[in-house]
């Protein structure tokens, strides 16, 4: 293969995959937006892309999935982080978490609302909500170790199945559809924590 063959290779492979993220960041922002599961009409208009390209840029439904599951986490890996994660008194502690949680659940509470309606029936849609409480639960390990660490089994995973359970999405928007607003729940929160840990 020439220089100019392989340059002109790579340079499809590179349109491929920008098309391929122009579609997805498409679909994802449209989600995002509110509009549910996204027609094909109203992703190509957003990516800006014809509907004879998207079919060429996925392999098959399956491989439209994984990549839109796959780039979502991507663009969210710095939105989940907790800041100065496992640091500072447990005052500070409770509230970077619960305050990092209530902003993530907030911005992304379409995209979360839609895995679950579809993780039945979407395996990758199941896998990856499964990732997410994973590490959304090692989050909460890692933030309140010191206090953990002081107790004694059974009681030490009884405390962080609580603490795990009440700072998850499915506990907020039970809140929310309860009528609570953000700083309500953050409240909420932080009593719950600070009461279970407090005198650990």
């Amino acid at each position: 293969m020439t220089n100019s063959t392989a340059a002109r290779s790579d340079g499809r492979r590179q349109r491929r995959e920008d098309g391929r993220n122009r579609v997805i960041d498409a679909a994802i922002a449209l989600v995002l937006d509110g509009h549910g599961v996204p027609s094909t009409e109203a992703v190509v208009e957003r990516a800006g892309v014809s509907s004879a390209s998207l079919f060429r840029y996925f392999e098959n439904l399956d491989d439209l999935r994984s990549s839109f599951i796959s780039r979502y986490f991507e663009r969210i890996e710095s939105a989940l982080a907790v800041n100065q994660l496992g640091i500072g008194g447990l005052s500070r502690r409770v509230s970077t978490l619960c305050t990092a949680r209530l902003e993530f659940f907030a911005l992304h509470e379409p995209m979360a609302t839609l895995g679950r309606t579809k993780s039945e029936e979407v395996p990758q849609a199941r896998n990856a909500i499964y990732q997410l409480r994973q590490g959304l639960n090692e989050q909460v390990l890692c933030q309140f170790e010191p206090e953990f660490s002081k107790m004694r089994q059974p009681h030490r995973r009884y405390c962080e199945t609580t603490i795990c359970s009440l700072t998850s999405f499915d506990s907020w928007s039970l809140m929310r559809a309860d009528g609570l607003d953000r700083d309500q729940i953050l409240r909420t929160w932080r009593f719950a924590i600070t009461r279970l840990l407090g005198n650990s």
